[in-house]
């Protein structure tokens, strides 16, 4: 207030994080039905894909959460422009060209969004990634940590990501696979982009209630930007009540994608 120091980027207390998660939960379950709504052609592609593969469920924290509900999403947002335009240009003494929004929240670690996804380039144009919680009851996910270190050490002396996947037991998707993926889950995000925009009034209702709307030089954008990132993992939380998708014990899942 007054001549008070105004950050540079989203600042929200506990209460205001509270009423941003409630809402995004709300907008999830939207989010949620769309997906279910379109689970009968996503599970038909999967079956041409892969016809002796195991059910839909086992994989689609992955093919559904990370690849339509997590990237895919983000990259039809990005297309559209509106509700997220780019990121600004934040440059650091190592990283010159580097583009970022950046919010600081008070709450609790879930309240960034739960679940995420860490990648790695590995030989061959694969890409090996893991997609789900970064800490579970409070500490780090051990176990996703593992597995990271375990491919690390593994591509040092492996003939090729197919004998990693193998060894660690990763699902392989080979390119046909990938490619026909990827087009799929930009039409079915672009479909959940449409459910963003049916709530874009209330959406800015929301930013303007909260007092970082007064002074975030990057606005609406930065804020829409971590409501996304609730409102899929609330997504993910509700296609897995529906038992549409299993979330594996160990709160995450990882695989091998050609390119």
């Amino acid at each position: 207030d007054g001549d008070g120091y105004r950050p540079a980027f989203l600042v929200v207390d506990r209460a205001e994080t509270l009423r941003v998660v409630a809402h995004a939960a709300e907008v999830g379950e939207a989010l949620a039905a769309q997906v279910e709504q379109d689970w009968p052609q996503i599970r038909a592609v999967y079956q041409e894909l892969r016809a002796d593969g195991p059910d839909l469920a086992e994989c689609a924290f992955v093919l559904v959460g990370s690849q339509i509900l997590d990237v895919g999403l983000l990259r039809a947002l990005e297309d559209e422009g509106t509700l997220m335009p780019p990121a600004p240009a934040r440059p650091g003494p190592d990283t010159p060209d580097a583009c970022y929004y950046f919010w600081m929240i008070e709450g609790d670690w879930t309240h960034l969004g739960d679940y995420g996804r860490r990648s790695m380039l590995l030989a061959g144009d694969w890409t090996y990634f893991t997609f789900g919680s970064y800490r579970v009851n409070d500490v780090p996910n051990a176990a996703r940590n593992a597995l990271d270190e375990q491919v690390m050490a593994a591509v040092e002396s492996a003939e090729s990501p197919e004998v990693v996947a193998e060894a660690l037991h990763i699902p392989l998707y080979n390119r046909a696979f990938v490619a026909r993926w990827s087009e799929l889950a930009l039409e079915k995000a672009k479909r959940l982009v449409g459910v963003y925009q049916a709530h874009a009034d209330a959406l800015h209702t929301l930013y303007d209630s909260l007092r970082a709307s007064a002074y975030t030089p990057y606005g609406f954008g930065e804020f829409f930007c971590w409501y996304d990132h609730v409102a899929y993992a609330a997504a993910i939380d509700a296609l897995n009540a529906r038992g549409l998708m299993d979330i594996p014990p160990a709160r995450f899942s990882a695989a091998l994608w050609a390119g």
